[in-house]
């Protein structure tokens, strides 16, 4: 009925452990996730680290995750992963993404053009870390990602707008940190497991003492005792 169905977002865990300390003129920028073509749109980081390279910008580019694109994002980074500028690396579990990952990070780049979450923008905030994602479908409904707030968003597939934006967190080090800081605090307001659980509770005691929510249609009188099957129309030997 109206009003009794609810919303509750995936939560994420808690980070414990502090960023890590690393060469300020270096941008660390990581991508998590599924290797796919496909709504992921992970080929765009070639042409992202094109746009670095050409504007003789220092980064290192960590890319975590499994799937379909895998190999071929491997050839394309081939010249890049030799000097140690793009890692690829398997996916593995999210402690250690908490660990190892997340933490050691300026920016998670999200290229997709289409998410439901996505969950690892949830955990990067969590760790303190600015969130700089395409302007997926979905991401305005959701409005947990906003411009300018909590993260930072380009328009899906332009590598030369995701290049200018992550490249202005190099230059403007406190405003970026202002805006990783709200991007915690929702985190943490709104997508903690804590946070989850305590909004389940809050669902089935609500749903314990609400009266019964009943459908308004019924079988008519003219099909009593036929079987349900049959007051629907439905053959009686089916």
């Amino acid at each position: 009925g109206a009003g009794r169905a609810r919303l509750i977002p995936c939560g994420v865990p808690v980070a414990t452990d502090e960023p890590l300390d690393h060469d300020q003129d270096v941008l660390r920028i990581g991508f998590c996730g599924r290797l796919e073509q496909n709504s992921k749109r992970v080929l765009d980081l070639v042409d992202l680290c094109a746009q670095f390279d050409q504007a003789h910008q220092r980064y290192r580019l960590r890319v975590v995750g499994e799937g379909t694109a895998r190999e071929v994002l491997t050839d394309r980074f081939a010249t890049l992963i030799k000097p140690g500028t793009v890692e690829m690396l398997a996916t593995c579990p999210r402690g250690e993404l908490y660990k190892s990952f997340y933490p050691a990070l300026d920016v998670l780049v999200v290229t997709s053009d289409s998410e439901t979450g996505p969950l690892v923008a949830f955990e990067a905030m969590m760790n303190h870390c600015l969130v700089v994602t395409s302007d997926f479908s979905g991401r305005e409904a959701s409005r947990s990602l906003i411009d300018g707030d909590n993260c930072l968003v380009f328009p899906v597939g332009d590598m030369t707008a995701a290049a200018r934006q992550i490249q202005w967190v190099a230059t403007h080090r406190d405003e970026a940190r202002a805006i990783a800081h709200r991007g915690y605090r929702y985190a943490m307001e709104r997508r903690s497991i804590d946070n989850m659980v305590v909004s389940w509770v809050e669902v089935f005691q609500s749903a314990l003492a609400s009266a019964p929510a009943l459908g308004a249609a019924t079988v008519p009188n003219d099909k009593a005792g036929q079987s349900r099957l049959e007051a629907l129309g439905c053959p009686g030997w089916l």
